[in-house]
């Protein structure tokens, strides 16, 4: 187990959707709180970029930068987060969609892995 912890460098804060109305209107935000008490929001980890070859499968766009995360335990992290990269300063550096909610990777080391995708907003 240590030689796993050891390696885990990076940092992400995991946000779920939250909706609330506003003058009648339906405004979705992303914060951590909609997690619930009982979910992480913060986790070490270590983050690897992605082949576009092996993401788009599950269903990420080719013109967008993917990622592995590897935690050294269970995040609980579902299609249903965002997951934003930090810097050490606690800015946030890129803000990505669940393409593989985090699973146990390998059983023998209690590796959790999740897939992701950058979020770009875009104007419709």
């Amino acid at each position: 187990m240590f030689a796993v912890t050891a390696l885990m460098r990076d940092s992400v804060t995991i946000k779920r959707e939250s909706v609330a109305r506003v003058d009648g209107f339906a405004v979705k935000t992303w914060t951590t709180a909609a997690r619930g008490s009982s979910l992480p929001t913060t986790a070490i980890c270590r983050i690897q970029s992605d082949k576009p070859e092996d993401v788009v499968g599950l269903g990420a766009r080719a013109d967008r930068r993917a990622w592995r995360i590897y935690f050294d335990s269970d995040p609980e992290i579902d299609v249903r987060d965002r997951i934003y990269f930090t810097e050490s300063q606690g800015s946030t550096e890129r803000e990505c969609i669940v393409l593989e909610p985090s699973f146990q990777f390998d059983n023998s080391s209690a590796l959790w892995r999740c897939r992701v995708q950058e979020w770009i907003a875009t104007v419709d």
